[in-house]
């Protein structure tokens, strides 16, 4: 099979070579290379019309100025990367982390679905109304546009330097914002199901998306009592806090909540729920039927447990006006033990 390109050295003498075409046949669209003396995608690949999917990671690119015309994929990781333009229309993933790109760059006018550009040093980036899948994670101080109007699903902001509240758009699915300074979580999308802001400086939530299930909240600023309303959460990670109380809902299967000093009780509405606690205390914690766990926290936590009664409307037959006394202790003897891993 014959090359397209006269020069003996260039890498498309290896993409139309025998060997290569057994493992990556002309049919299936992809063009693979890498190489440390490459500064650029060479000028012969990038007229290949059949080529759908590229892969040059860990060369020596420096700039993207030309692509082949009906290109779908392009996998430029961890390159040198700090000019790309002329983007194909029909480019629907991109994977540009681990490169040079700095200060202001524009995708808006892609129709990328799947954009990573990661461990970079962006200050702001315009992203396409298309991207369903965006990672921005490790670019510090980094700021970005989605239109309003975007179908954007995934989002990972992880060590951005991002601080105060957590803003997001509409109808994400998962949301990975650790390790930046937000210091509340208010108003996120109820599409939310996955959500991690372990490492922040979270010390309240106001309220959490109605659909969540996985909340990673661990080493954050909260204290005292802590209320997950929600029906659908069922995995807590809530470690290196300074908590004191957990009431969890009957769906919840999993918590995990080493290194709480304070923590004393837990009420569970669910014999099935996994908790997981390290031994720092050595001393017991209390694993508290829900139906006790109102009226036990009523005198400390007046006003957080009224609004949670409110929340649950008549799902709840008893009053929390009676004093914690009301409750004989052997009631709850039989919920005390350790949890520990």
């Amino acid at each position: 099979m014959n090359s397209i390109c006269n020069n003996k050295l260039c890498v498309c003498n290896h993409i139309f070579s025998e060997e290569y075409q057994k493992i990556y046949p002309k049919k299936y669209g992809t063009v693979k290379f890498s190489g440390k003396n490459i500064p650029i995608i060479p000028e012969c690949i990038t007229h290949l019309d059949w080529a759908h999917h590229l892969v040059c990671v860990e060369s020596s690119i420096t700039k993207i100025t030309k692509l082949p015309p009906n290109l779908k994929s392009l996998n430029c990781f961890r390159n040198k990367i700090s000019t790309i333009k002329n983007v194909p229309y029909c480019l629907k993933l991109l994977d540009i982390s681990g490169n040079k790109l700095s200060g202001f760059v524009d995708f808006s006018k892609t129709c990328i679905e799947h954009l990573d550009v990661s461990f970079n040093k962006i200050t702001f980036l315009k992203c396409p109304q298309t991207v369903k899948y965006l990672n921005v994670g490790d670019n510090s101080g980094i700021n970005y546009y989605i239109p309003f109007d975007s179908k954007i699903k995934h989002l990972n902001m992880r060590s951005c330097n991002y601080t105060g509240k957590l803003k997001v758009p509409n109808g994400l699915i998962t949301l990975i914002a650790n390790n930046n300074k937000i210091n509340c979580i208010e108003h996120l999308p109820n599409s939310i199901t996955l959500l991690n802001v372990t490492g922040n400086k979270i010390n309240k939530i106001k309220k959490l998306p109605n659909n969540l299930e996985s909340l990673y909240i661990s080493s954050n600023n909260l204290k005292g009592l802590l209320i997950f309303y929600g029906k659908t959460l069922k995995q807590l990670f809530c470690s290196s806090n300074d908590l004191s109380y957990l009431i969890l809902n009957k769906n919840m299967r999993s918590v995990v909540c080493n290194d709480n000093p304070k923590l004393i009780s837990i009420s569970v509405n669910s014999n099935d729920v996994i908790i997981q606690n390290n031994k720092l205390l050595n001393k017991t914690i209390k694993i508290i039927p829900s139906k006790y766990a109102e009226k036990i926290l009523y005198q400390s936590y007046p006003k957080e447990i009224a609004s949670y009664k409110q929340s649950q409307k008549n799902k709840i037959t008893y009053s929390i006006d009676s004093p914690v006394d009301s409750i004989q202790s052997e009631e709850i003897d039989d919920y005390e033990f350790f949890v520990s891993i």
